[in-house]
Formats: structure tokens, C-alpha cells, sequence
């Protein structure tokens, strides 16, 4: 397949650098500015096409590259500022929601989330509280993405098929109770993911980040084998990281860098 699925978080005015006291990553918290320069860029491409999340299972033999646009955890930013620049471009964008934080301080709300899907965007399930996935017994994943996917349903109208997992983290289980509850499709954070596994679909993406100058995100749609081999091999690292200091102290010694609230 010739997709390329997009990972942002925050599109916003006051970026999180600006902050002192900061609810995430700096690096996942993008200028409008520079997200409109990065949209328009695509539109300027005449073989480059951004198709709604539901063309990664569509059959086809269209040779154009395709961008899959998605945003994780809900914030509030995405509405105010990233919606207008979508439409402008005709865009369909999937925004992956933790429900437990929606209508809190800086989250969207069910109305706006509404106004989205109303608008022809995607809204899907990025779990219940954002835990750990792959560290919960199956009673827990049960959980969290039964009552978020029932929720959001119920709130928003539309069909919840997809999950986004918080961290990356996952493991078989989550991969079957997935299935279960009627997933199509799981979402990670991870580049080079692509595969099926007990009939469900893992796509992998690419993630965004405020350090990504035009010509860096131009080397994400089309890609650089020297861009490319350093995004993997910083995920390998990370990876071996994690797992010798465990995913708690990871997340804990990330938080303290990047003076993260916890």
C-alpha cells in the first residue's frame, strides 16, 4: 500500500514550549502556522492525495501517494485551529480520543467532537484513561476499549473501528480482545509496523513533530533512507530503553526532562 498515515497531537497558538507548567511533550505541540505551511504543501503536490483513514482497506490500483491524517488524545487546539486549516484544504482527518479527558481543561468537548463527525471527520478510541495497554490484564483492556468505543458511539453516532495505543504499549492480548470487541484497525506510534495479526489489521505511523522544518516533513511523504534509518534507529534505542529501565521509569525520566506535570 502506498499510504502514509500522519501522527500529530496538539495544533494550537501557544505552542507547549511556551509553557511553564506543561501537560506534554514540547515536540508533539505544533504552531498553526506550521501546520497550515505543512498542509498547504500537500495540496501543492499534484501526486500526493489525503484520503480519510477507511482508504487503508480499500481496494484500488491508484498509484498517487496517499496521506492519512490522524490526531491523538483530543486536544482542544485541533478544533480551534487545526479544523478551519483541514477545510480549507478539503481534508479528512481521524482524531483518536481519551474519553476520560474530554470536556476537561485544554480537551474538546462532546459537542465539538460531534461538529467533527458532523464535518466528515473520523473520531475513534484512543481507550477509556490512557493507560499502558500491554501492562493491563484482560479484564482492564476489556475495559477500555469496550466502554470507550460504546461511548463514543453513543456520543458522537458514528462507528468506532479503530484504536490508538497510548504509549505504543501492546501485546497479544490487547491484540485479541481487540478483535473481539470488533476493531478493524490498531493505530501505534511505531514507523515501520504493517502487518496483520489474528486478522487485525497494525499500521504504524509517522510521527510530527514542532522540530520538523518543511523540508524534514517533505522526507516524511517522501521518504529519505537517511531520515528514515535514523527515525527507526531512534525507536530502536528507545525501545531497548524501556526495556531495561521498565515503561514507568521511562515515562517518569521523560516527564523530568521535558518538565512534563505529572
Amino acid at each position: 500500500m502506498n499510504h502514509r498515515i500522519l501522527l500529530y497531537h496538539e495544533v494550537t497558538d501557544f505552542p507547549e514550549r511556551r509553557r511553564q507548567v506543561r501537560k506534554m511533550s514540547p515536540v508533539d505541540s505544533l504552531l498553526t502556522k506550521q501546520f497550515e505551511e505543512q498542509m498547504a504543501l500537500l495540496s501543492s503536490r499534484g501526486n500526493t492525495r489525503v484520503v480519510a483513514i477507511d482508504d487503508l482497506f480499500a481496494e484500488g490500483q491508484d498509484r498517487a501517494q496517499k496521506v492519512v491524517l490522524t490526531f491523538d488524545d483530543g486536544f482542544i487546539g485541533n478544533y480551534l485551529f487545526a479544523l478551519s486549516i483541514l477545510e480549507k484544504h478539503g481534508y479528512k482527518a481521524t482524531f483518536f480520543v481519551t474519553v476520560n479527558n474530554i470536556s476537561k481543561n485544554r480537551y474538546m468537548s462532546w459537542d465539538q467532537l460531534s461538529i467533527l463527525y458532523q464535518k466528515g471527520h473520523s473520531i475513534q478510541s484512543h481507550t477509556m484513561s490512557h493507560p499502558m495497554l500491554g501492562e493491563c490484564d484482560e479484564g482492564q483492556i476489556t475495559y477500555e476499549l469496550e466502554t470507550s468505543k460504546k461511548i463514543i458511539e453513543d456520543k458522537v453516532g458514528g462507528p468506532v473501528k479503530y484504536l490508538s495505543l497510548p504509549f505504543g504499549s501492546s501485546n497479544e492480548r490487547v491484540i485479541t480482545v481487540a478483535k473481539q470487541l470488533g476493531y478493524q484497525g490498531i493505530f501505534t506510534s511505531l514507523s515501520n509496523i504493517n502487518k496483520r495479526e489474528n486478522e487485525l489489521c497494525q499500521f504504524g505511523r509517522i510521527h510530527v513533530k514542532d522540530t520538523y522544518a518543511l523540508n524534514k516533513f517533505i522526507g516524511l511523504i517522501d521518504p529519505n533512507p537517511t531520515q528514515l534509518f535514523f527515525t527507526r534507529t531512534a525507536e530502536v534505542l528507545k525501545g531497548i530503553v524501556k526495556g531495561i529501565i521498565g515503561l514507568n521509569n521511562y515515562r517518569t525520566l521523560y516527564r523530568f526532562m521535558y518538565r512534563i506535570e505529572l
